[in-house]
């Protein structure tokens, strides 16, 4: 079921890139909550088929569903600005929780700090010196920035078990990285002036990217980390 629900979300965010193009605003909002259900959906369904360590999970799917509040609120900038800002906090917060699942598995360390650096500082550089118009956000956006690499930076931590669940690590850790990507991506599609003639191909390119990486995370609860010596099934 939980592939069967991937694919729905693939095939509804196919469908919201192409309504997107035709500007079809309800229809438009509609694909967009539908794409980001179909992502909790598949969280849900896959942790069913491997329900062990809660806590993990639960901190996780939070951050998918304030991922899903997220996109609501920014499919709503249209009404009112205020949304947009909503909509980064609900991201931000999502970060936030997938920073604390994954912290809760390994924890914080010096190699996280660097790998956050090895993120945070070529955003930082990009946001500082590119030619962006920001219009009196960039403090937030340098504040997100923070956030999602250090949880993209943390999510490598995961790596550590590889060797115990190659599947399971690929999915999460490919999933955080697809992540970082759309939203490094949506930078460019939001804020750099005279994007207007590229605009529809930026946009398409991080909602692929964006329900790519969802999808991903979504389905490595599917599959155990199983410990071999112990004959066990779990992440510690």
């Amino acid at each position: 079921m939980n592939i069967i629900l991937f694919i729905l979300m693939l095939i509804s965010a196919g469908n919201l890139i192409i309504v997107g193009w035709l500007k079809l605003a309800v229809v438009t909002f509609i694909f967009k909550c539908l794409s980001s259900s179909l992502f909790i959906a598949t969280a849900i369904f896959s942790y069913k088929k491997n329900p062990s360590n809660t806590k993990f999970f639960a901190l996780m799917l939070s951050g998918l569903v304030f991922s899903f509040g997220g996109d609501v609120f920014l499919a709503l900038d249209s009404i009112s600005k205020d949304f947009f800002a909503i909509g980064v906090a609900s991201f931000g917060i999502g970060h936030i929780m997938y920073s604390l699942g994954y912290s809760s598995m390994s924890k914080i360390s010096l190699k996280d700090i660097c790998m956050f650096l090895c993120f945070f500082i070529p955003t930082f550089l990009t946001i500082q010196w590119g030619d962006f118009e920001f219009n009196g956000m960039k403090n937030m956006i340098i504040f997100y920035a923070v956030i999602i690499s250090f949880m993209v930076g943390k999510s490598l931590s995961m790596l550590k078990f590889y060797s115990i669940s190659k599947k399971t690590i690929l999915l999460m850790v490919s999933g955080s990285m697809l992540f970082f990507a759309s939203d490094f991506v949506l930078l460019f599609s939001l804020f750099y002036p005279n994007v207007s003639s590229a605009a529809y191909e930026l946009r398409a390119v991080n909602l692929t990217l964006y329900y790519l990486g969802q999808g991903l995370l979504a389905l490595s609860f599917a599959y155990p980390i199983k410990d071999n010596k112990e004959g066990r099934y779990s992440f510690t």
